[in-house]
């Protein structure tokens, strides 16, 4: 009941945040039951309005009669006066309690926020933190009721603080208030046969001109259609499937070719059969990151603002980029990506710069901390970029392909797990929607280290299994073959069982590299 209703949830929060501000553990133990009972990690986000649609007066006249149990109330005539009467006055009672409900739900927030900004220096630290974490349980996700401004500058306020803990709480309000600011996209419907044909004819128009790029693995792909090849109807390579497939030449090189709707995020689409219609996102719709400052929301303004002031910036980076032990800390990889990814999401590149000089000594570093930070950003980028323009997802690949050349190397077994998900972003994009090469520019760079036994497992996070299981290559056919350097089908078996325990081979020091190298790993340098 109390956390259905908001009037007892008000005073229930308040008055365990004002409770005895004591460090005694069965003090702390009972405040923290109450909470997790009332605003448990799944708290249900609560209606702050109560909709009525038109919908119900279809409802109202026949179905609603010929439930059972029927209705103890006469049934209305279509479009009579009774029924008109009786919509006016429902809808009048439900506008007046979405207004006592929309006052209730700010009223909490507006005395949570003055709670926790008058009293800050007599509260205990853990009992401030539980009023930081009741503000964010109250935060939604969806559009209809945005961040109240207090709240916001509260949370701006504490995202730099000394206490990891209650950093972890703001950089989870933050993510879920710059989620609050993205539209839906539209969506358009395509047909998969009629894409099928118009790509075939642009590749069988395209023949392969010197090398392109396309190695001895990929020729065979990249070879035109015979025409007794397209008799075959069975899973897998077929004619039909030939323009969701991995092919040089339908590489966007404009920014008309970038916004065809011909590329698919889900890698079993098409793998059996085609669809009639298939649903996919409107290319042509402009992102966020290319809206000017004018169209920006002002809690857009006020987030961006905060973190592009230069002490808060050297700040941010300080405390995100410290290393601590993974075990210790709660600012998890999970939680700053999700913060970075809608950051970049909503401001594209504009703060690049002052990122670009930091994220460059991060990739010629050896400490935990720095390859952390790095890899989150990386996988950020990578994330956010989905609806960029053609010409922001160059200048983005621009910048992440140098410091990935300097960061691979550098790769330490505590962060492996880190460089592993961050990888694994490229794994959900169509390598054909992907410009100035890029993607196969990835690969290629993470075959250029598989000198080095420490890298081989990361390697393996853009190439995981594919999602039914049905088309999933070795890695090895995968990477791109580069200079005199292969990697064997029994290397490749072996990498799935790697662990980053296992690997101590560090290139910094070439003794290490020489005493731990894998030899289970075969390796042929020709």
């Amino acid at each position: 009941m109390i956390r259905k209703n908001w009037s007892p949830l008000r005073a229930v929060f308040l008055a365990l945040i004002q409770a005895n501000q004591s460090d005694n553990p069965s003090i702390v133990d009972l405040v923290d039951g109450a909470f997790a009972a009332i605003a448990y990690e799944g708290y249900d986000t609560n209606a702050v309005a109560v909709t009525f649609p038109e919908e119900l007066n279809r409802l109202l006249l026949d179905p609603l009669w010929q439930s059972s149990p029927a209705p103890s109330v006469d049934k209305f005539e279509n479009e009579s006066e009774d029924l008109q009467k009786f919509l006016t006055r429902s809808r009048a009672h439900i506008d007046k309690k979405n207004k006592q409900l929309l006052n209730q739900y700010y009223g909490i927030n507006t005395d949570l926020v003055t709670l926790l900004t008058t009293k800050k220096c007599e509260m205990n630290r853990h009992f401030y933190k539980l009023g930081l974490s009741f503000i964010v349980r109250l935060l939604r996700h969806e559009q209809d009721r945005p961040v109240p401004i207090p709240v916001l500058d509260l949370i701006l306020e504490n995202i730099l603080t000394e206490s990891m803990d209650v950093r972890a709480v703001c950089l989870h309000a933050l993510s879920v208030i710059l989620e609050q600011q993205k539209p839906l996209r539209r969506k358009v419907k395509v047909n998969p046969r009629e894409m099928a044909v118009r790509v075939r004819e642009k590749i069988m128009a395209a023949p392969i001109a010197g090398d392109e790029g396309i190695r001895a693995g990929e020729k065979k792909m990249a070879a035109p259609i015979a025409e007794e090849d397209m008799s075959y109807d069975g899973p897998g390579e077929r004619w039909d499937t030939a323009w969701i497939q991995y092919d040089p030449r339908l590489w966007p090189k404009s920014q008309e070719e970038w916004e065809e709707h011909r590329y698919v995020f889900k890698s079993y689409v098409g793998w059996y059969t085609w669809t009639e219609e298939e649903v996919q996102y409107d290319t042509s719709q402009r992102s966020l990151a290319e809206r000017d400052e004018a169209e920006w929301s002002e809690i857009e303004k006020r987030i961006f603002g905060f973190v592009d002031q230069d002490k808060n910036f050297a700040d941010w980076i300080r405390l995100f980029s410290q290393e601590d032990r993974k075990t210790q800390d709660i600012l998890t990889h999970t939680e700053q990506a999700s913060f970075w990814k809608a950051f970049f999401r909503a401001f594209g590149l504009r703060v690049m710069p002052r990122f670009q000089t930091h994220l460059e000594a991060f990739s010629t570093s050896v400490e935990e901390g720095h390859q952390r930070c790095l890899s989150v950003m990386i996988g950020a980028l990578l994330d956010a970029s989905k609806h960029w323009s053609y010409a922001l997802t160059d200048s983005l690949y621009s910048i992440i392909l140098p410091l990935l050349t300097s960061a691979l190397v550098k790769i330490i077994p505590e962060t492996m797990a880190d460089w592993t998900s961050a990888f694994g972003k490229v794994a959900d994009r169509d390598p054909n929607s992907t410009t100035r090469k890029p993607l196969h520019s990835l690969y290629a760079t993470f075959s250029d280290h598989l000198h080095d036994s420490t890298p081989l497992p990361r390697n393996d996070g853009p190439v995981p299994p594919d999602d039914l299981g049905a088309a999933a290559p070795p890695l090895s056919s995968i990477l791109v073959r580069r200079g005199t350097t292969s990697v064997t089908s029994s290397a490749t078996s072996s990498v799935r069982n790697l662990t980053p325990g296992a690997v101590q081979a560090n290139p910094d020091r070439p003794e290490e590299r020489e005493k731990h190298t894998m030899k289970s790993i075969s390796v042929d340098n020709g």
